[in-house]
């Protein structure tokens, strides 16, 4: 029989921390700016501009464990692994900022477990 209060956790859109701001700043070129340009033609391509940006700083997402054997529940929620607590399991993954992006470390004996 399923327990669907083993289902219960953060979604995995769930951002805790989020931190966002945007700047625009206007260039102090072309016709009425602090550096005016007088030629029509130059004042068109290279007057009026804006530059601007957006900066998100978050937290990172849920992260789930997942299999399609040994599972139980309809959302898979769990992994049950035989003699594993789940302090063992989350000492056997690691989840690391790493050269070339964020590396995942799992101990090999989870492997085909």
């Amino acid at each position: 029989m399923r327990d669907d209060s083993f289902n219960e956790g953060p979604v995995e859109y769930d951002v805790r921390q989020a931190f966002q701001t945007y700047w625009t700043y206007d260039l102090p070129f072309g016709a009425g700016r602090k550096m005016s340009i007088d030629n029509p033609i130059a004042n068109a391509v290279a007057g009026g501009w804006t530059i601007s940006s957006i900066i998100r700083l978050q937290t990172g997402r849920p992260f789930y464990l997942t299999s399609g054997r040994l599972t139980f529940n309809q959302y898979d929620a769990g992994v049950v692994l035989n003699g594993i607590s789940v302090d063992d399991l989350q000492k056997m993954i690691k989840v690391s900022p790493g050269p070339n992006g964020t590396e995942l470390f799992v101990d090999p004996k989870l492997i085909g477990a």
